[in-house]
């Protein structure tokens, strides 16, 4: 990480403080709560303005984006000085504005379980999002990927690809990651913005659940619940959307109850920002909002004139349309459809809402999405569930695959994957409190805001099929379950409360540091040696080390074996298999499920998730050389390659520019397509496609696994379509 940007970054904190002092000062009576609410709003809002407004000319670019920024903060610190002259506020008072107040959080009662989750998840989730890279599988593949090119273009319009899904999916998380990322001019910070949209979503949930009747012990069991999602936990330190989208459509929901209790413009205006910010995140946001929407309506409707309940509604109306137009615009220019390719169309690549319709086929949905969350690390019982669900859907007559509802096939396990990590104990709360929140007529407010969550999980699960990554998804609707969750357990006794709570803080604990993404611990090799556990097969690596794995000849049957693996002779005691474990360790077996984030290079920590392409791709690296080299991505696979750029970046320093070289003839119409784009290196996981295309007889071919590196005699600029 260069000087240059920790200074960016501390301008950045800095503008941000001056922003809330500004806040502060217009809105003297708002609680720091809301004042983060409006912070976050403002800030995205000028980061859409920016990424849109700036791509008109294809400004967008590393000195753009500093120039827009260090305007913006001066301008806003001249109304700081203005403001704070007009209302006669000294210095001291100014920098007292500065200091948040958390009194209900350090009140006794929380102080030592505040500290504890600061100490034990905070921080180290803080430090994991800056010091270790993105290595989702999603931001290689168009989260980061799609920044790489708005940034080699200088604009936000569509390019050529061989990943269509970089150009339709949602933009406006990206847009806040965009602006991180030129202004400090590293990707050292991108995972902050979902770590602050996280943060900001477990403060805007206490504010929601204050609305809905908890006192300030609920709120506080609230924020824990939400601050251990095990979902959450992985989110806040990646380049996904889930937690931006879901901050965006808590604060949504804050400012509809607020709008309840009286009419102002910063709800309306916070409201219809939220929304739009939050679909324009993440579509299914949509579904969630929906049944609240409709009941606001009519609320609104009721409480006060027609003309007041309009503006309410032409007000989110217009956010969604600013949010919403450029991008539909050019969705509807490229695929003659506002939201994606259609069925049969040359672009086409999927279709994730669902063919058909029906009571059954919802139920059958509602289960699946259901089962997503209930898988233990315990096979038997996950058979069991499996079981039970195949025999429901039975007797409703519905397939438990059928193709219009269901993307992949069915099954039901645990498992710690970022994308599909379940949320298990949280799912098994909701039941009886669900239970007991409609056996009581006595919390009517709080009944009717668990019926329109339940709605909108159930919209969800009608409109788009099932996959099993949509624990992600579901995230808004555990963000409102947490309210449940701190409504009742706000009053119980305390034995039960703490042992939830506990519960939840060491789950959340083992998530942040046995990450399989971002491990800080090995966890599965501790374990496997804390419980003696041994493979049943072994499988040596290769011929050079066989005579050293046949030391384990007396416990594995080397005799034996068509695929290079050996079977276990029988089943031995703890001792011995501890005995085994130390062998296999000392022959390298483990290393694998040893590594962590500290005995690694960044560059190998792009690549965690995809090992098999950065061992590969790594002895290409050497030969990528020269200032700003262009290289060429011929392929026809569906993948990015913004990890292969940055792990190049970060072994050696060479920053070079890839692209796409070849893609379908449907993008040349796309002002993109025809940039020039000089390159003297070509990689490429077809030796034969590029053969196609480029005459590389006088060339240098380095073959490496999957990948091979053509180095040409010199720069050329062809594209090609097929």
């Amino acid at each position: 990480m260069a000087y240059t940007h920790i200074v960016f970054l501390l301008i950045a904190i800095g503008s941000f403080a001056n922003r809330y002092l500004l806040l502060r000062l217009i809105f003297d009576q708002a609680r720091n709560r809301e004042l983060l609410i409006y912070l976050l709003l403002w800030s995205s809002a000028l980061g859409y303005f920016y990424a849109e407004a700036f791509s008109l000319f294809d400004g967008i670019n590393f000195r753009s984006a500093r120039v827009y920024w260090l305007i913006i903060g001066l301008i806003e610190l001249a109304l700081v000085y203005h403001l704070r002259s007009r209302k006669k506020v000294y210095w001291d008072e100014t920098i007292g504005m500065l200091r948040l107040k958390f009194r209900n959080l350090f009140h006794a009662e929380f102080a030592l379980p505040v500290a504890l989750l600061i100490v034990l998840i905070v921080v180290p989730l803080f430090l994991l999002a800056v010091l270790t890279p993105p290595n989702n599988y999603d931001s290689n593949s168009y989260h980061l990927h799609r920044i790489l090119a708005w940034t080699y273009f200088g604009n936000v319009e569509f390019y050529p690809t061989t990943l269509v899904q970089q150009l339709y999916h949602n933009v406006f998380a990206e847009y806040l990651v965009l602006n991180v990322y030129l202004f400090t001019g590293t990707d050292h910070f991108v995972n902050l913005v979902q770590f602050t949209g996280g943060l900001a979503c477990i403060s805007t949930l206490s504010l929601l659940g204050e609305k809905l009747g908890l006192n300030p012990r609920g709120q506080f069991i609230a924020c824990i619940a939400m601050l251990t999602l095990p979902a959450g936990v992985f989110e806040m330190t990646t380049t996904q959307v889930d937690y931006t989208a879901t901050f965006f459509f808590v604060a949504f929901l804050y400012f509809a109850y607020c709008l309840r209790e009286s009419y102002n413009y910063i709800s309306v205006v916070g409201l219809g920002l939220s929304l739009a910010f939050a679909a324009a995140s993440k579509y299914p946001m949509f579904f969630y909002a929906f049944p609240f929407s409709i009941y606001f309506a009519v609320l609104y409707l009721k409480k006060y004139d027609f003309n007041r309940a309009l503006i309410i509604g032409l007000t989110a109306l217009l956010s969604l349309a600013i949010a919403f137009v450029p991008l539909w615009t050019r969705n509807y220019e490229l695929f003659g459809h506002i939201l994606s390719p259609p069925v049969g169309t040359e672009l086409f690549a999927e279709k994730i809402p669902a063919d058909a319709f029906g009571l059954r086929l919802s139920l059958s949905n509602i289960l699946k999405n259901a089962s997503l969350h209930l898988g233990l690390p315990y096979t038997g019982y996950n058979l069991v569930i499996e079981k039970a669900i195949r025999k429901v859907h039975n007797l409703i007559g519905v397939d438990v695959n059928q193709p219009e509802i269901t993307l992949y096939p069915f099954t039901v396990r645990f498992t710690v994957h970022e994308d599909m990590v379940p949320n298990t104990l949280h799912f098994y709360l909701l039941i009886p409190f669900t239970l007991l929140l409609f056996s009581r007529r006595t919390i009517r407010d709080l009944r009717w805001f668990w019926i329109l969550a339940l709605a909108g999980l159930a919209i969800f699960a009608t409109l788009l099929k099932y996959e099993p990554w949509c624990t992600r998804t579901h995230m808004p609707f555990f963000a409102m379950g947490c309210i449940l969750i701190g409504r009742f357990l706000q009053n119980t006794g305390r034995y039960l409360r703490a042992g939830i709570l506990t519960s939840m803080t060491l789950l959340a604990a083992v998530m942040v540091y046995g990450n399989p993404s971002k491990p800080v611990i090995p966890l599965p090799y501790l374990a496997k040696k804390a419980l003696a556990h041994i493979p049943v097969y072994v499988c040596p690596p290769g011929s050079d080390q066989a005579r050293y794995w046949e030391l384990l000849e007396t416990y594995y049957d080397f005799s034996t074996g068509t695929t290079g693996c050996y079977q276990l002779r029988e089943f031995p005691n703890r001792k011995t298999r501890k005995n085994i474990i130390t062998m296999l360790d000392d022959l390298g077996y483990y290393d694998p499920i040893k590594r962590t984030v500290f005995n690694q290079s960044r560059s190998d920590l792009y690549f965690l998730n995809l090992r098999i392409n950065y061992e590969s791709y790594r002895p290409l690296l050497k030969h990528i050389t020269g200032t700003n080299p262009g290289v060429a991505v011929i392929t026809l696979k569906e993948e990015g390659f913004y990890f292969f750029q940055k792990a190049l970046l970060a072994a050696h320093g060479t920053d070079a520019e890839f692209r796409y070289a070849l893609y379908r003839k449907g993008y040349n119409r796309l002002r993109n397509a025809h940039r020039s784009f000089s390159y003297k290196y070509i990689l490429t996981d077809d030796q034969e496609l590029v053969k196609k295309y480029v005459d590389i007889s006088q060339a240098e071919v380095i073959e490496s696994g999957r990948y091979a590196l053509v180095i040409l005699d010199k720069e050329m600029e062809g594209l090609f379509v097929f």
